[in-house]
């Protein structure tokens, strides 16, 4: 959900105020990145299930790494 509702929410605020095309590319990456991988620490340390979190932060990096570029277009599209 992170990966797609972020950087959507974001492209509509950017639009509404008028951001430039540079802040709104720079913005999209920001948002349409994956979690943080210190989670993984945190939940070993806590006795969390760190192997479950990890399985999320892979596959949350490789669906990043195949939709940030589509976000980037996407944004063009807007004309941002």
């Amino acid at each position: 959900m992170r990966l797609a509702l972020c950087p959507v929410i974001f492209l509509a605020a950017a639009l509404m105020i008028g951001l430039p095309a540079g802040q709104v590319a720079s913005g999209v990456l920001a948002t349409a990145a994956p979690g943080a991988p210190v989670g993984y620490i945190l939940a070993r340390q806590m006795g969390g299930d760190a192997d479950f979190y990890a399985a999320i932060f892979t596959w949350q990096t490789v669906l990043a790494a195949l939709t940030l570029p589509l976000w980037l277009i996407f944004a063009g599209f807007l004309g941002a």
